[in-house]
């Protein structure tokens, strides 16, 4: 059962010309317009330069599980949106580590547990840090992971709200999952979206705030696991908001 209020709370690239005349014409790329350049024009490839791309490099991210152990593996990564129901404390992964990578998750908070970093990854130190993780709860924050020379740096930001996970119960052969608002009807997950670490999910119905799962279960706590399905419609929604709700897993009561 997570605890903890269901009010929702509010918080959170260079032109190039090819000179085929005289070099007396072919000005634009003379080393003093290339030192000029460089001063008033701050490379792009810079992790303030990726958070106000963020939408853009999305377009091109390898999708990878959620996990706590950030791998740096080259180019961009992105883990699904998550619900946070527990301590989270993000490491560095040292397999394939590569410099200029970008991973990034969005959490939903909780109100309760605010992630924490191990002492190989730190807060991103120069212009465009942002670390001001919002605990909240329903708060969407925007986690970016970032490997440089330097190291392994984390950057923070709350980025909007979505309906957050209040609890879950079972009675009789159904789990009742309770959300912070009133869910989007025609937003139906599979059966084979949910996980159960004793039984099994055969049917799935919309209620109100509530998500209730039916199918065969066993006696005794239960760990339930969700994962968004690929098909934006099929996902968890707030009928208000219109956020889907980030992947959980929960234990019952």
């Amino acid at each position: 059962m997570v605890s903890g209020s269901c009010a929702l709370g509010g918080g959170v690239l260079l032109l190039s010309m090819v000179c085929r005349g005289p070099s007396s014409v072919c000005t634009k790329h003379s080393p003093a317009n290339r030192a000029r350049k460089n001063v008033t024009h701050p490379k792009k490839n810079t992790i303030s330069g990726h958070i106000k791309d963020t939408a853009h490099s999305r377009s091109f991210a390898m999708r990878i599980p959620f996990t706590t152990q950030v791998p740096f593996v080259g180019g961009t990564q992105e883990m699904p949106r998550t619900q946070v129901t527990g301590d989270l404390t993000f490491s560095v992964d040292a397999t394939g580590l590569a410099t200029g990578t970008l991973t990034r998750v969005e959490l939903v908070a909780d109100g309760i547990h605010a992630p924490t970093y191990a002492e190989d990854i730190s807060a991103w130190p120069g212009p465009g840090g942002m670390t001001a993780y919002s605990n909240v709860a329903g708060t969407v924050n925007l986690l970016q992971f970032y490997s440089t020379d330097a190291g392994q740096f984390y950057l923070a930001a709350p980025v909007g709200t979505a309906p957050y996970l209040c609890g879950v119960s079972v009675e009789a052969a159904a789990i009742t999952v309770e959300f912070s608002e009133t869910m989007r009807v025609s937003a139906v997950p599979p059966p084979s979206a949910f996980t159960l670490s004793a039984g099994t999910v055969t049917g799935v119905q919309i209620v109100g705030s509530t998500v209730v799962l039916s199918g065969t279960l066993e006696a005794g706590s239960i760990t339930v696991t969700y994962v968004a399905p690929a098909n934006a419609s099929q996902c968890i929604t707030g009928r208000e908001s219109g956020q889907r709700a980030g992947d959980f897993t929960v234990a019952t009561v």
